[in-house]
């Protein structure tokens, strides 16, 4: 028996048609690191999402709004 693949079409290609799906993603990522305030902590967590994003740009993601959720110290 064949295994179904959820990613793809069961239409033969010739009767499909192209079409273009643009998506909001959202992650949610907790980062601890050392900073001289909540604010600076914001800023460089900021810095080092967008600094490491290119394996996820190669796969076509942008980097669109970096939302805060929450800023506290971390023993």
């Amino acid at each position: 028996m064949a295994t179904v693949n959820p990613t793809r079409t069961k239409t033969a290609h010739y009767k499909c048609k192209n079409y273009k799906v643009s998506l909001v993603v959202e992650f949610y990522k907790e980062l601890v690191l050392c900073a001289r305030s909540g604010g600076e902590a914001m800023e460089l967590a900021e810095a080092r999402l967008r600094k490491r994003h290119s394996s996820m740009s190669q796969r076509g993601f942008v980097i669109g709004d970096v939302e805060f959720i929450k800023v506290e110290e971390h023993e």
